[in-house]
């Protein structure tokens, strides 16, 4: 490598690294060839009739004053209609989280939170999103009886932080856009249904809307940050995983006893309750579709990197390689909840580098059912509940365990993140832990 090449390596910090290859489990469907799955379907008010006029040219005057009063009177029954059907918050547990009544009900409840650290790396580069619940950051009325839509994303900048902190404030906007826009679509009768191609096609068009318009203010300011991604989406029961580069995400599934190794298809004899389900897999020069789009475009690779340099082949941002076959567009998987899925683990390459996924899985089913993990939620509870009344704990008593599991989702990801560290990551590490449960029906 150039002395020119070692600098611009050197600025884009880890994935210079060389990148290593992980695969994904065939169980989990690609939306590309997903046909079967679950229509996305969504409820909408019945038109009101229109008042029909009798035609008689004398009693035309008399006619008009008739359907204006009509209409007034629809106007008002609609817009009464409306009030009742408009979705409101209903709190579900003293833990913050919030289920939307009105919304097209679902049965599993989806909470997210993440932990990070800088590592010896100078500054912090990566970036995350968590939204329990994406229609709070619409900027017009919630759709009637609206999706259940909740968002999450990591991103592991390079060359700089701004392509992380970018992504993390703009690409869920976008695609929250794309689906209101086909949520009206399907209102107007454009549509039959929003359905995988449609999801899809949201996705993909929030991540190539983010990378132009970060591509044009990079320019503008002459940046070169790009950043990685994996995005999960809860629509519904439906949950849709998207990524670029090196971040990826795992889930966690119930088993009894045994924990299913992705690396090497076997049963381990270790106990655990918890197996892995690969859902993502990275995206590097040296996988040959990548490699062949990059030589393609006329870049080449080099020590496992886009003309020497560049270690990942997705990404957002990095302008000056886009001409040279690097590509915004994600790998996007699907899959329908069935109640076996607990958690889904999300991390940058900081997290993957020296913790694989089957073992942070194992770690993570480990931690939370250990006695001593259990008795400090427990007393976290606890002193929650202090100022409690009788009849507000005998209320709580139902939302208890749901609560308890909150706690050691929340726990579990710093201990995630803490143990990539101790298995000797140096870089930014960051970890974004989904737990999944049944909806309190309380």
């Amino acid at each position: 490598m150039t002395e020119a090449s070692h600098e611009s390596a050197n600025e884009l910090g880890d994935h210079t690294a060389a990148p290593k290859a992980t695969t994904t489990n065939a169980s989990i469907e690609n939306v590309d060839t997903h046909a079967s799955g679950r229509a996305f379907t969504h409820n909408t008010l019945s038109d009101a009739h229109p008042h029909e006029k009798t035609g008689n040219a004398d009693s035309e005057e008399t006619d008009k004053v008739i359907e204006d009063r009509k209409r007034s009177i629809e106007i008002a029954t609609s817009e009464s209609a409306l009030d009742s059907k408009r979705p409101r918050r209903e709190r579900t547990s003293h833990f913050g989280l919030e289920r939307i009544v009105g919304c097209r009900p679902f049965k599993y409840e989806t909470y997210g939170f993440a932990a990070e650290r800088r590592g010896e790396r100078d500054t912090m580069q990566d970036a995350h999103t968590i939204m329990n619940d994406l229609w709070a950051e619409y900027g017009k009325a919630r759709p009637l009886e609206a999706p259940r839509l909740a968002f999450y994303g990591v991103y592991d900048g390079h060359a700089g932080d701004r392509a992380a902190k970018y992504a993390a404030k703009h690409l869920h906007i976008h695609y929250l856009n794309n689906v209101a826009g086909y949520l009206e679509m399907k209102e107007s009768g454009l549509i039959a249904e929003i359905g995988p191609k449609e999801q899809r096609k949201c996705i993909t068009d929030a991540f190539k809307t983010t990378d132009t318009d970060f591509l044009k203010l990079a320019a503008s300011q002459g940046w070169k940050d790009g950043t990685t991604a994996v995005v999960v989406i809860l629509y519904d029961d439906y949950m849709l995983v998207a990524n670029l580069g090196d971040s990826g995400a795992v889930l966690a599934k119930d088993i009894d006893f045994h924990l299913y190794n992705c690396d090497t298809g076997t049963v381990e004899t270790e106990s655990s309750d918890y197996k892995a389900l690969l859902v993502t897999k990275d995206h590097n020069p040296m996988v040959h579709t990548e490699r062949m789009r990059i030589q393609k475009a006329g870049g080449s690779v080099t020590n496992g990197r886009i003309n020497g340099i560049l270690g990942v082949s997705r990404s957002i941002g990095d302008g000056a390689f886009k001409r040279l076959g690097l590509t915004c567009v994600p790998e996007i998987v699907a899959a329908s909840l069935t109640g076996k899925e607990k958690l889904v683990i999300m991390g940058c390459d900081g997290l993957w580098g020296d913790l694989n996924r089957p073992d942070a899985v194992k770690f993570a089913g480990t931690y939370m059912r250990s006695e001593e993990s259990l008795t400090v939620a427990k007393g976290i509870l606890d002193r929650q509940e202090l100022n409690f009344s009788d009849a507000e704990l005998r209320e709580r008593r139902v939302e208890r365990p749901a609560t308890l599991r909150r706690i050691l989702v929340q726990s579990v990801v710093k201990a995630l993140v803490n143990e990539a560290v101790r298995k000797g990551s140096t870089d930014n590490t960051s970890a974004l832990v989904i737990g999944i449960g049944e909806v309190s029906q309380a």
